[in-house]
C-alpha cells in the first residue's frame, strides 16, 4: 500500500449509482483504493516498464531475462540499460564478428577489433575452395576503460562465439 499514490481509478466510481448513494459501500471501496492504486498505477505505465531507457533500476535484470541476459550489478546503470537496449540486435547478429564487435563496443565503451579465420561463400561449384582460414582462435583487442574487467570480457565474448572456438581477449593502450 501506497498512501500518498491516488487512485487512477476509484473503486467508487464502478458501483451503481444506488450504492455510490449507500455511505457504507463509499467508505468501503474508498479503503480499497490505496491498496489497488499501486497496481493500477504499474498497469497505465507497462509501457514504461518494457522500455530499458525507461524501466526502474530494480525491474532492469528481469527485463534482460527477457532476452536471455545476465546483467552484472557492478557495471554502470547506462551499461547496463543500453546492453538491455541493444539484447535483439544482438542477438540478431550472434556468432558474427559485427554482433561480437557490437557486444565489446557495449561492454568497453569502445571500439573493437575482431580477428578470425571464419568468412563465407555461396558458390554452386562443390570443387571450389573453403574460405576462411584455419584459425581456430578469435583474438578481440580492446581499449580498456577505467571499469572494464578483462576477466568479465573475456567470458561475455567465449558466450557469444561459436563453441568450437577458443578466446583471447587484449587490452591495447
Amino acid at each position: 500500500m501506497v498512501t500518498s499514490l491516488p487512485s487512477t481509478r476509484p473503486i467508487v466510481s464502478f458501483l451503481p449509482a444506488m450504492l455510490q448513494a449507500d455511505d457504507f459501500c463509499v467508505r468501503f471501496t474508498e479503503g480499497l483504493d490505496p491498496v489497488l492504486a499501486p497496481v493500477l498505477s504499474t498497469i497505465d505505465n507497462i509501457d514504461s516498464y518494457v522500455d530499458p531507457w525507461l524501466t526502474p533500476v530494480d525491474f532492469l535484470d528481469w527485463l534482460a531475462g527477457w532476452f536471455g541476459i545476465e546483467l552484472d550489478a557492478t557495471w554502470p546503470e547506462e551499461r547496463r540499460r543500453a546492453l538491455v537496449a541493444n539484447a535483439l540486435e544482438l542477438g540478431r547478429w550472434r556468432g558474427t564478428v559485427l554482433g561480437l564487435a557490437m557486444l565489446v563496443e557495449l561492454y568497453t565503451g569502445g571500439p573493437a577489433e575482431i580477428q578470425d579465420g571464419g568468412a563465407v561463400v555461396a558458390s554452386e561449384d562443390p570443387t571450389e575452395a573453403l574460405p576462411g582460414g584455419a584459425v581456430t582462435t578469435v583474438t578481440v583487442r580492446y581499449t580498456p576503460g577505467p571499469d572494464v574487467d578483462g576477466g568479465r570480457l573475456e567470458r561475455l565474448v567465449r558466450d557469444f562465439v561459436p563453441a568450437h572456438l577458443a578466446v583471447r581477449c587484449e587490452a591495447t593502450t
